[in-house]
């Protein structure tokens, strides 16, 4: 019987049962005995330990609720007004969360907005690109030729639906004037792989195969809404689309936007696709897969069509096609960015938690008489622990409310910093992807984050006090720094991770602008003009000759030159190219990007001649016989150096027999953290494109010249379309402004990091110096010198701050590794970056243990003794 009594007083609290346990089972031994130890005295003792053990936890559970259910008011103006007593330390916990969420918050809006947004089209996932791909020369997405795409469409059976289209420019008659918009011209599936219903009449089908057809035209709901006035009668009325009458058929939904957003969607004919040049690649293609294909499939599928579409045209030898998903392909380019931005500010809000934290620690360690006298006046443990976190929550509610309110301009000067378009990898395209979207998902998180994440923070340091104002506690917790050396090494760490991560990011970013393009692009205006693709190549180049005089006569316009591309727009253009004077001729062309240009556009884009000498006036007149390399192509097919003199073909029979005149500069024309491409350059007049970009050099603001320039340009022809009117420079900023803002985003947070850490060991030791105050001045009155005290009070946080650095350090070294991608021309473990963030954690941390350690030195004795 005595085993089970004894297993009986487990019932009650660990306290109680060390109290007054050899006492209950005295008594319960009494009872048996005075009953004679029969059964139902045994019952009647084992009853009332039950009994008992149930009444202590009542009362124990009433004492500790004690006001638990009352007095929420009365609790949070008390926090209130402890919080206004301590206005530094309310200010400090707000500013830093506030500054952590909004930084959140406004990166998450981008990773909401660009990586996790839904596209607007149904089954997104089955959705895919097919991309014509030549690996070995270098070409991973291209575009397709028309017969190429209905070598897809043969035997089609792993999707469900496939189209081709094709980004372009149409324009409308406005005034006699031509006005120029996008617009998508695709097959008669286009829509029908997206899912699209339409808001207001049809969308193409069977009847819009062939040129035979009515000319028609689907626009989208803001052109209907904006442009069309909303009229409800709108399906049937004429649009003039580049002087032809295309009657509306259908208005798109609200909403709708395709990877390449225009406002006009015009039918590309079956006919138009089958009559194509194999060689004239020109057309993306999308499909649907089927139910229960894959992307496995699909390339299964179309390798087969590779075979039989290059042993019918064997010059296409080693291309295939590429299966990807279209929004996957979209976001490439910027995934890793987004990402790497969406870790830092973690770590930065992380950092803000952990001050918290800290700050709150050495607070509630500071009030541990407070907190003793209201326990002692009969607040129940749970009540204390109320009070401090509504005061932990309240910090937090009020820095992420504060946070939140700010996003909105953040969200704004980071949208002026990114591109309007994005290229996508390997490719000539480009994609308006980034996007902000500051919704309620991404506030409800980032607000949550930060309550709750301040909440389980201070957990630990709420124990601690709650321990430190037990009447028993006080005596075997002493309050000081213990538990508060964790976190700072915390903070330490993770600040010397994001200081070596923004060195790294400025180093790379200062490579990369400092980077020669190969073009002046300051006061340097790009245009395109003119759709002359009906006349003959003698006619566009009066035309195009016409033009740039007109242009030339401007004043404050220094040159100006015509190209097929302008630069650094994701545009490509490639020849088949045949080396007459070498031996050994590979057996496959060599396929290399080539633009065809006027006289003075070497001399409009700044391009400076390496060797031999630029185009001259002689070399436009009748058939081209020369043509000028770049640096790269030179290098590249004349290994030798000796590229001046040397004689070469294209695939086009108008460029025959071309002696290389000179080596032109390179041009990054996919940015500068891309090698730039080899070119050949060759005069434009054997067979120059009907619609041409121009460079026009000007003294200064390009954009101011825009509107005198087109009306020069009208005056030789007002029917002819004159658009995209941007100067070079802001081209070349796009391809440069997400490592631009990156670098601004992270030496931002990684400053914000390193000032949290710096408060966190400011306060531990000013904290340290102060409770110790006491024990300092006698020690100063019995000899001990200033210095020594300082630095004892040093050493007391100096071996962690060298803890937290070196973790930081390994931590941001493998972190590099992990996005080297993201670095251009510096090694993930460079040691400046690496020493830089090192000698700049090390130093702040350094002064802030520094100064609170100096009043260690600067007690009064006397006074001290005094007090005592």
């Amino acid at each position: 019987m005595s085993s089970v009594l004894r297993a009986l007083l487990w019932l009650y609290p660990p306290s109680h049962r060390r109290r007054y346990g050899a006492e209950m089972l005295a008594v319960a031994s009494f009872r048996l005995d005075r009953g004679r130890r029969t059964v139902g005295a045994g019952l009647v003792v084992m009853a009332d330990l039950v009994a008992g053990a149930a009444g202590v936890w009542v009362d124990r559970i009433r004492r500790m609720t004690m006001g638990m259910g009352r007095g929420w008011w009365l609790d949070a103006r008390f926090v209130a007004r402890s919080l206004w007593r301590s206005r530094g330390y309310a200010a400090t916990a707000v500013v830093v969360l506030a500054c952590a969420v909004a930084a959140n918050a406004t990166v998450f809006s981008f990773v909401r907005g660009t990586l996790l947004k839904a596209p607007p089209w149904a089954s997104p996932e089955r959705v895919m690109v097919v991309w014509g791909s030549n690996v070995e020369d270098g070409q991973l997405r291209d575009v397709i030729s028309g017969p190429a795409y209905i070598e897809i469409q043969e035997g089609n059976t792993a999707f469900e639906r496939i189209a081709a289209f094709h980004h372009d420019a149409a324009y409308l008659s406005v005034d006699g004037r031509p006005e120029v918009l996008d617009a998508i011209e695709g097959t008669v599936d286009f829509f029908h792989v997206l899912g699209v219903t339409p808001l207001m009449g049809r969308l193409f089908g069977d009847e819009d195969r062939t040129s035979s057809a009515p000319e028609t035209v689907v626009v989208t709901h803001g052109f209907w809404r904006d442009r069309l006035e909303a009229d409800p009668d709108v399906i049937g009325s004429i649009l003039p689309i580049e002087g032809e009458p295309a009657t509306i058929i259908g208005v798109l939904p609200e909403g709708f936007e395709f990877v390449a957003p225009a406002p006009l969607f015009v039918p590309l004919r079956d006919d138009v696709l089958a009559a194509d040049e194999p060689g004239r690649i020109h057309f993306n293609v999308v499909g649907k897969l089927a139910p229960g294909r894959t992307v496995a499939d699909a390339s299964t599928e179309l390798a087969s069509a590779a075979q039989r579409f290059t042993d019918r045209y064997p010059r296409f030898e080693g291309w295939s096609f590429l299966v990807e998903p279209l929004h996957e392909v979209t976001v490439e380019a910027v995934r890793p960015v987004i990402w790497a931005l969406a870790a830092t500010v973690s770590l930065v809000l992380l950092v803000a938690l952990v001050n918290l934290a800290t700050l709150f620690r050495i607070r509630t360690l500071a009030r541990t008489d407070e907190l003793s006298v209201r326990v002692a006046m009969g607040a129940g443990w749970a009540r204390v622990a109320r009070v401090l976190s509504l005061e932990t929550a309240g910090l937090a509610a009020m820095g992420a409310l504060l946070g939140l309110l700010a996003t909105p301009f953040l969200l704004d000067r980071v949208a002026e910093m990114v591109p309007a378009w994005i290229p996508i990898p390997d490719s000539a395209s480009r994609v308006p992807v980034l996007e902000g979207v500051l919704d309620p998902a991404v506030t409800a998180v980032a607000f949550g984050s930060a309550v709750l994440g301040a909440l389980l923070l201070t957990a630990p340091g709420l124990v601690s006090a709650l321990q430190s104002a037990r009447p028993e506690g006080s005596r075997r917790v002493h309050p000081g720094v213990r538990g508060t050396r964790l976190l700072v090494g915390v903070e330490v760490a993770v600040a010397t991770l994001l200081c070596v991560g923004a060195g790294l990011v400025a180093r790379s970013a200062d490579r990369l602008l400092s980077t020669e393009v190969g073009i002046e692009h300051a006061q340097l205006l790009t245009l395109y003009f003119g759709d002359v693709w009906g006349l003959d190549a003698e006619d566009r180049v009066t035309y195009f000759r016409r033009a740039v005089e007109e242009v030339e006569r401007i004043p404050g316009v220094e040159a100006a030159g015509v190209i097929g591309y302008v630069a650094f727009q994701a545009e490509d253009d490639f020849a088949r190219v045949y080396f007459l004077d070498r031996s050994l001729q590979p057996v496959r062309d060599v396929r290399e990007e080539w633009r065809r240009v006027d006289e003075g556009l070497f001399e409009a884009a700044g391009m400076r001649i390496l060797a031999g000498r630029a185009f001259q006036a002689d070399d436009f007149v009748g058939t081209p016989r020369a043509a000028v390399v770049n640096r790269t192509f030179a290098e590249k097919h004349w290994p030798d150096g000796a590229p001046v003199g040397r004689y070469l073909s294209t695939h086009d029979e108008s460029y025959r027999d071309l002696e290389v005149v000179g080596v032109v500069a390179d041009v990054h024309s996919l940015g500068p953290a891309t090698p730039p491409p080899p070119m050949l350059y060759v005069p434009y007049q054997g067979n120059p494109r009907g619609t041409q970009g121009m460079y026009v050099r000007v003294a200064g603001d390009p954009m101011s010249f825009g509107e005198t320039v087109r009306e020069a340009i009208w005056s030789v022809d007002p029917s002819q379309p004159v658009t995209g009117f941007w100067p070079m420079s802001a081209f070349v900023n796009a391809w440069v402004a997400i490592p631009k803002a990156t670098r601004a985003l992270v030496l931002s947070l990684a400053t914000l990091a390193l000032l949290l850490s710096v408060v966190g060991v400011f306060g531990v030791v000013s904290y340290a110096v102060r409770t110790r105050r006491s024990e300092l001045g006698v020690r100063l009155a019995l000899g001990a010198t200033p210095d020594r005290l300082e630095r004892d009070q040093m050493r007391t946080i100096l071996p962690i701050v060298a803890l937290g650095v070196v973790g930081g350090l390994l931590a941001g070294v493998m972190a590099a590794r992990a996005a080297r991608e993201l670095l251009y021309g510096i090694s993930p473990v460079d040691p400046l970056s690496i020493g830089a963030g090192a000698l700049v954690m090390g130093s702040a941390a350094l002064v802030a243990t520094y100064l609170p350690a100096r009043r260690a030195g600067r007690i009064d004795p006397t006074e001290v003794i005094r007090a005592e």
